[in-house]
């Protein structure tokens, strides 16, 4: 027993030490890092035998034991039919006119004195280019004022109500959301994205 044993603490393999043998193997054990793995592997057994006996307990009292929770990874369909793996979808593109919303219409020109005399104009292609604009746009409000000597009494001109008891107009507050909720970002990033456009 004892020459099987040291057999393990000299090929010490913590996983498949034997837990009937622990306190002659922790007896035999002379290099510390070889107690201490010993010790890890004593506490991931226990830990796992006194979840299994919890689990039971909860099992035979009708109660839920501590629920399997599944690694976070993508989903993906079951049906084989429509889901090849390693292979994508074929992409064919799409008229973006009738798909995306036209800003502003520019037209570019070709220089006339380039061109040879016999050409005939074929009007003009479309390309449509998607962008963005994202800048500032600070308002500020000139409240109309007037004094009344008799009453002594300030008359103001009033916001509008999306206006009042705000610096920020509903746009901004908007944007801000909708970062935070839809792309979660936070709140310390989505200051520091609007304080470099200057809000």
């Amino acid at each position: 027993m004892d020459e099987i044993i040291g057999h393990d603490i000299s090929h010490l393999n913590a996983n498949y030490l034997d837990l009937k043998h622990l306190g002659k193997i922790l007896a035999l054990a002379s290099n510390p890092t070889d107690i201490i793995e010993i010790q890890d592997h004593i506490i991931k057994k226990l830990k796992e035998e006194n979840q299994q006996l919890r689990d039971e307990v909860a099992r035979l009292k009708d109660e839920k034991g501590k629920p399997k929770i599944l690694p976070n990874v993508p989903d993906i369909p079951h049906d084989k039919s429509n889901h090849k793996v390693g292979k994508s979808k074929s992409w064919k593109k799409k008229a973006k006119i009738t798909r995306i919303k036209i800003d502003r219409i520019q037209k570019f020109c070709i220089d006339r004195s380039t061109l040879p005399d016999d050409v005939i104009s074929k009007g003009f292609r479309s390309v449509v280019i998607q962008d963005i604009t994202f800048k500032t746009c600070n308002v500020e409000c000139l409240l109309e004022r007037f004094y009344s000597p008799s009453l002594k009494k300030t008359f103001e001109a009033k916001l509008p109500k999306d206006m009042q008891g705000t610096h920020f107009g509903s746009r901004l507050k908007a944007f801000a959301i909708t970062l935070h909720n839809l792309g979660r970002v936070t709140e310390n990033k989505i200051q520091k994205i609007l304080e470099s456009i200057g809000v």
